[in-house]
C-alpha cells in the first residue's frame, strides 16, 4: 500500500477509534499488517500490461507475414496450442497469487479467444457478421470475465457485448428495415440498453465489478448520444417514425420498471432515474414534434446533466457528482459563445468571456463543497 493511501487509512483508523468501534491495538494491528502488505504498482501494471500486448502483436504479426502458406491444421493447431499455454499460465498466476499477471494472462486468454473464432470462421469458410463473432465469444467467455479480480476485464467484456449488440442493430437481417439508414437511433438505444443491463445485476449482486462496467457504459453511451442529438448528426427534420423508436420504449419501460420495484434505490434515486430516462428521450423526439431550435436542446441538456449530478450526488459519489457539474456549467459557456456570435471574435468579447470563465473557476472553488453537502442532503 502506497504511503497516500495508508495516510487515509491512518484517518479513517482513527476516527473509529475516537468513534469507539475498535480500540487502539486494533487500529495498531491494522496499520501493520496493512504496511507489511506488498505494493502493486499501476505503473508496473501498465508496463506489464504493454508487454502482454507488444508480445501478442510480434506473434501475430509473425504469423501474418506467412499467413497463406501455413496450412489450416496447423494454423488450428497452432491456435489451440496457444490457448491451452494460455490457460495453464493463468492458473498458475492464480494459485501463485500474482494479480497483474494473472489479470494480464486472462486478458490475452479472453482476445485470443476472440480471435479463434475469426480464425476458425476463415479456415472452414463459415463466414458471418463481427457481431455474431461478438456475442457468441460474450456468451461462452462470460464465466471466465466473472473470474477477474480487477475491474479491466469485466469492463473488456461489457464493452464487446455492447458493440456486438449495437452491429447487430445496424447490421442484422432481422431488423434491418429499421436501422437502414437510420444508425443514429443506435446511440438513443445503447445507455437505456446498458441501464438495463446494470439494473438486473444489480438484483443478483454477485457481479459488482460487471455491475461498474455497465454503470461506466451507460454514462460513455449516453454522453456520447447526447453529443450526437446536439451536434445535429442525428438530424432534425422529424423523419422518424415511431416504429422506429419500438427497442427504445422497451429498454426505457423495462429499466423503468425494475428501478421502481428495486429496493436498492431510494425514493428521490427512483424520481431522479426517471427524469434522466425522460429527459434522454425527449431530447431524441424533438424533431418529431417539429423542435430544431440550439436553445431547447441546449436547455434539456443542462437539465440532464444536473439530473445525472444529482444522482451521483445521492450516492456520494463525489467525483462523478463534480465531473458532470463541470460538463453542464461548459454547455452553459457554449451556449453564452453561440449568443454572442461574432462579438466573441472582438475585444469586447473576449473580454467579458474571460471574466465569465474566471468568475465561474471562482464561483467553482468557493461553493463546491457546500453545493456537494446541500446535494448530498436534498437527495438523502
Amino acid at each position: 500500500m502506497g504511503d497516500k493511501s495508508l495516510r487515509r487509512l491512518k484517518q479513517t483508523l482513527n476516527d473509529w477509534a475516537n468513534q469507539g468501534l475498535i480500540s487502539w491495538e486494533q487500529c495498531q494491528a491494522i496499520e501493520a499488517y496493512e504496511a507489511k502488505r506488498p505494493q502493486v504498482s499501476w505503473i508496473l501494471y501498465g508496463f506489464m500490461s504493454l508487454g502482454v500486448a507488444v508480445l501478442a502483436i510480434g506473434i501475430v504479426s509473425l504469423i501474418a507475414a506467412n499467413w497463406r502458406d501455413i496450412p489450416g491444421s496447423i494454423k488450428l493447431s497452432l491456435d489451440f496450442c496457444i490457448l491451452i499455454a494460455l490457460a495453464i499460465a493463468v492458473v498458475y498466476a492464480w494459485k501463485r497469487q500474482r494479480p497483474m499477471l494473472y489479470e494480464a494472462l486472462l486478458s490475452l486468454f479472453l482476445l485470443l479467444c476472440l480471435a479463434s473464432i475469426g480464425l476458425i470462421s476463415q479456415v472452414f469458410h463459415t463466414g458471418g457478421e463481427l457481431y455474431m463473432a461478438l456475442l457468441f465469444w460474450s456468451a461462452i467467455t462470460f464465466a471466465l470475465s466473472l473470474a477477474a479480480q480487477k475491474s479491466f476485464v469485466p469492463f473488456l467484456w461489457a464493452s464487446l457485448f455492447i458493440l456486438g449488440f449495437a452491429l447487430f442493430l445496424l447490421d442484422g437481417k432481422l431488423l434491418h428495415h429499421l436501422f437502414y439508414q437510420r444508425s443514429t437511433i443506435t446511440y438513443l438505444i445503447l445507455p437505456l440498453f446498458c441501464l438495463l443491463l446494470a439494473v438486473i445485476f444489480q438484483y443478483s449482486k454477485r457481479f459488482p465489478m460487471h455491475l461498474n462496467a455497465l454503470r461506466q457504459l451507460s454514462l460513455i453511451t449516453g454522453l456520447i448520444g447526447l453529443v450526437v442529438v446536439e451536434s445535429g448528426l442525428y438530424g432534425r427534420s422529424g423523419n422518424y417514425h415511431l416504429n422506429y423508436f419500438m427497442f427504445s420504449y422497451i429498454f426505457a419501460a423495462l429499466g423503468l420498471l425494475l428501478i421502481l420495484l428495486n429496493p436498492h434505490y431510494r425514493k428521490i434515486q427512483k424520481w431522479i432515474l426517471c427524469c434522466i430516462i425522460a429527459i434522454y428521450l425527449f431530447l431524441f423526439h424533438l424533431p418529431s414534434f417539429g423542435i430544431s431550435s440550439d436553445l431547447i436542446y441546449a436547455i434539456l441538456s443542462v437539465v440532464l446533466l444536473i439530473s445525472v449530478a444529482l444522482y451521483f450526488a445521492s450516492i456520494k459519489s463525489r467525483k462523478l457528482f463534480n465531473l458532470f457539474i463541470l460538463l453542464a456549467g461548459l454547455r452553459v459557456l457554449i451556449v453564452y459563445f453561440q449568443a454572442l456570435g461574432g462579438l466573441a471574435y472582438t475585444g469586447v468579447g473576449l473580454i467579458l468571456s474571460g471574466l465569465l470563465i474566471l468568475i465561474s473557476i471562482w464561483l467553482w472553488q468557493r461553493y463546491r463543497q457546500p453545493l456537494q453537502n446541500w446535494t448530498e442532503g436534498f437527495t438523502a
